[in-house]
């Protein structure tokens, strides 16, 4: 575990920010229409879905959407990397100004995060691969990582922006004093 804190240390934490960046911006743009895929079908978005829409949404990407799905998930497995890691570095960094309680632990809750997105990516891909053979469990499983991922996130932007709120509050409160 000390080796995130390790990696997110300093102006690592920037670098890993410009790429977390970087990731975002070529995931939503599907590379700027590089890849085939309907936009309007992928699953991640969705806070919450059924087996029935997760295959719903399988069907309608049609032989190309798949495949472009596919590679989308390949640059989105780093995405995933990288925003978990910028997260965690954030969170340590914002919980150092805490000497009277130890919040450090709340800089792993993006692990959290990542394991939920990574599980709910590898079902939606196994499930791309093996179309149109179906396995119902995978479709609702999905939909519930999708869940607890969002969960997480939201989450972890809350404690994000408690944090940022009560650094500025002590930075505040030593200038005045």
């Amino acid at each position: 575990m000390d080796l995130i804190k390790k990696i997110t240390e300093g102006k690592k934490l920037l670098l890993i920010g410009v790429f977390t960046g970087l990731f975002a911006i070529f995931v939503i743009t599907e590379f700027y229409g590089k890849i085939y895929i309907i936009a309007e079908k992928t699953l991640d978005p969705l806070y919450y879905y059924s087996k029935d829409t997760f295959y719903e949404y399988i069907k309608a990407q049609g032989p190309p959407g798949r495949r472009g799905y596919l590679i989308l998930h390949g640059f989105d497995y780093f995405f995933m990397v990288f925003l978990a890691l910028f997260l965690s570095g954030c969170l340590f960094r914002l919980t150092k100004i805490f000497t009277k309680i130890n919040l450090e632990k709340l800089g792993y809750l993006p692990l959290f995060y990542w394991i939920c997105d990574f599980t709910e990516n590898l079902l939606i891909d196994i499930s791309l691969i093996i179309y149109p053979s179906r396995l119902d469990l995978l479709g609702r499983l999905a939909g519930y990582f999708t869940l607890l991922k969002f969960t997480f996130l939201y989450i972890i932007l809350l404690v994000l922006i408690l944090l940022i709120f009560f650094n500025i509050l002590v930075h505040f409160l030593k200038k005045i004093a």
